[in-house]
């Protein structure tokens, strides 16, 4: 029974090391900015609440957005984002929000299928193609922002400049656990596997 136990125990910290291991890299590349001109910024979308509110993090997503805006780092956002469960159009919710930061409508450019990440890099590639834009600088979570790359990197477009919401939380633990697996699975997968439209 004790050898049970001590194996039991030496598994249960193998696999807190590899987390911790793993979860620490993560959150390092996710904290690598890459700020520099660009001609469209690509804002994924989070949860909106019924009121037509954003989240506290989908709020920081978007006044990161608004920062660099205001800073002319680029001329135009694309809010990327699907319907939540309650209704509410994620994008609608965006452009409104940006709106009221003083953000012009005709910067902002919606892409109401950016129902997941894979969704929102192929839009926004498709409409880089379509515009002839060359730079985007894509604006999520930090711990989100490698699997962006990723995706959008399957999606055809490898040189992503990328910036991170302003905003931490307890909850930000279960969001790097969950991005622990999403990572290998989306680098796994093909596009048409990872989106909803991909049958």
């Amino acid at each position: 029974m004790r050898k049970l136990f001590r194996w039991l125990t030496i598994f249960v910290f193998g696999l807190l090391a590899v987390w911790l291991i793993a979860a620490l890299i993560l959150v390092i590349n996710g904290l690598k900015e890459r700020v520099e001109p660009a001609d469209v910024a690509v804002v994924l979308g989070n949860e909106v609440y019924l009121s037509g509110e954003p989240s506290p993090q989908l709020k920081a997503r978007l006044d990161r957005a608004v920062e660099l805006f205001r800073q002319h780092l680029f001329p135009r956002i694309v809010v990327s984002g699907g319907i939540e469960k309650n209704g509410t159009d994620e994008t609608l919710a965006m452009r409104q929000y940006l709106m009221r930061q003083g953000v012009p409508a005709e910067a902002i450019l919606l892409d109401p299928r950016g129902s997941d990440t894979m969704d929102t890099a192929e839009d926004t590639v498709a409409l880089m193609n379509q515009h002839g834009w060359k730079r985007i600088i894509v604006i999520s979570q930090y711990f989100h922002l490698p699997r962006c790359q990723l995706a959008f990197r399957k999606a055809g477009f490898d040189h992503v400049l990328v910036s991170y919401a302003r905003f931490f939380g307890w909850h930000d633990l279960w969001a790097i656990t969950r991005e622990l697996v999403a990572y290998p699975v989306y680098y796994l997968k093909t596009p048409a596997q990872l989106t909803h439209r991909g049958g």
